[in-house]
């Protein structure tokens, strides 16, 4: 433990020293360790984002409805979420089935206090990517948006939108769209209702 802490220490002083030592743009002010170390500290606290995202933590029974031109498929699932590294990011496990087999993902969700934006990234035993998204807040109020995209054969880039609705009365839900061209109309190609346990 001692020796992990070091480490980080370690790490954290020399990723100051990097920056400190960074070109800044004439419009950025000078900033000295002492100030750069009291700017890390202030924007890496959680803040009412991430306590909103809280209110995603504990166990979910999931119905989920997977759109496709053949028809519509119906998945159950169970997921776990809780709350990390102080409250700063809710980390997301899944478990369940997708056509008969076994699926199982993971991924994280935060907001980024420097960016002003919510971060995500989620993993799964169907995919050899990480699905890297992000979005500003104030789509709609009691949701969450991320956006991305999805990489398929040669050139091909989906663009990818997440909505997170957040639970009111034990229920939640992640709808999940895609659209065929940077401009065309987002399609809903997931649907996942969760109800608390």
């Amino acid at each position: 433990m001692r020796s992990a802490l070091l480490v980080g220490s370690l790490l954290l002083v020399g990723a100051l020293g990097l920056v400190a030592g960074a070109a800044f743009s004439e419009d950025d002010p000078p900033m000295g360790e002492q100030e750069l170390w009291a700017w890390m500290m202030e924007k890496g606290q959680p803040g009412e984002r991430h306590q909103a995202l809280a209110a995603l933590c504990g166990t979910w029974d999931v119905d989920a409805t997977f759109y496709m031109e053949s028809g519509e498929m119906k998945s159950k699932g169970r997921a776990t979420h809780a709350m990390v590294l102080g409250g700063r990011f809710l980390k997301m496990d899944y478990a369940g089935d997708m056509g008969g087999a076994t699926f199982e993902g993971t991924g994280y969700l935060g907001f980024n206090n420097v960016r002003g934006e919510y971060e995500s990234f989620w993993i799964d035993g169907m995919a050899s990517h990480f699905s890297v998204m992000r979005g500003a807040p104030g789509e709609a109020a009691g949701t969450v948006t991320v956006l991305g995209e999805w990489q398929g054969p040669g050139t091909m880039r989906l663009p990818q939108k997440w909505v997170w609705t957040l639970p009111v009365e034990g229920k939640a839900r992640l709808q999940m769209y895609s659209r065929r061209s940077a401009e065309g109309e987002w399609l809903l190609e997931m649907d996942l209702k969760y109800s608390a346990k």
